[in-house]
């Protein structure tokens, strides 16, 4: 059972709003029964990571929606024990005032409900988040990711082949029937009668660039390793580990400090103490233009 549902809170809102007998645990059979589902769609996504971060992060997430689930059940159920329905005690003396102050608070609740979905909906899409920076098994990630791009890269220059020497794809080799007669569909329709447009071999040509470049950018990085530099009022820090470029004040900055940091994409991070941007050539470009800046302030 991931979190407690309180068993006797629900029974009383239950017997406050309704004539029918109380199920004893069905509250957290409900609870349960949603914690379980998130529970597969997190093993299914799991499944699909790519790093380690990844499925920590989905973990976290799965986390994170059954203790707000559970926070949000346990507080509909102690808000419906403020007031009775107007079915149970009668119209009589009922107290309007209370109950209109429990469907505010009702709705305020809302709010925690609507929080464990988002989770959930974060966690449905953890595999498709792109690979971080500061991910330990990043390169080896995009390496991965680059050496699947490049089969489906040949993989579509084999099918245009083959298309263009037996003018179908009826058993192509690189093709299951369904995928050809997609295929084929699409050619029928499209202005381009090939099974893969040039402008779809020029993306994923872009595509392995751009992971190529990145693989080596993150290399470079890794491989120079922790830069500090002391100046009279800050310390500039490359931090491999963090993936950030970061400077670091003696107490807040001033306004005209603080907005030069800003106009150049630095951020403050508290967890750090640090004012920061990710850890890349531009990064380390606009680094310097902030240093300069900060140079002729002096």
């Amino acid at each position: 059972m991931p979190y407690a549902i309180n068993e006797e809170t629900a029974r009383r809102a239950h017997n406050l709003m309704s004539f029918s007998d109380y199920v004893p645990g069905s509250a957290t059979k409900e609870y349960q029964s949603q914690c379980d589902e998130a529970k597969r769609i997190c093993d299914e996504v799991i499944g699909k990571c790519q790093t380690q971060a990844q499925k920590e992060h989905a973990r976290e997430l799965f986390e994170k929606y059954c203790a707000t689930l559970a926070f949000a059940i346990n507080e509909d159920n102690r808000i419906g024990c403020q007031c009775p329905s107007v079915l149970i005690s009668g119209a009589g003396n009922f107290p309007t005032r209370k109950k209109e102050k429990q469907i505010k608070a009702w709705e305020s609740n809302r709010s925690n409900f609507e929080k464990a979905a988002h989770y959930l909906e974060l966690l449905r899409g953890v595999h498709r988040q792109g690979i971080q920076a500061k991910d330990p098994e990043a390169v080896e990630a995009l390496k991965k990711q680059l050496e699947d791009q490049k089969e489906f890269h040949a993989k579509m220059k084999r099918v245009n082949a083959y298309h263009r020497k037996n003018k179908t794809l009826v058993g192509c080799p690189d093709l299951t029937e369904s995928e050809a007669k997609k295929l084929q569909y699409d050619m029928d329709h499209w202005i381009y009668h090939v099974p893969f447009a040039p402008y779809e071999l020029q993306l994923s040509n872009a595509k392995m660039k751009r992971i190529e470049q990145r693989i080596k950018d993150l290399e470079t990085i890794k491989e120079a390793g922790n830069v500090e530099k002391e100046y009279e009022n800050f310390k500039y820090i490359e931090n491999p580990e963090a993936m950030r470029v970061q400077f670091i004040f003696d107490g807040k900055p001033s306004e005209e400090i603080r907005d030069i940091l800003k106009f150049y994409g630095f951020r403050w991070a508290p967890s750090q103490g640090a004012w920061q941007r990710q850890l890349n050539h531009n990064g380390k470009i606009y680094a310097k233009m902030v240093i300069k800046k900060l140079k002729e302030l002096d």
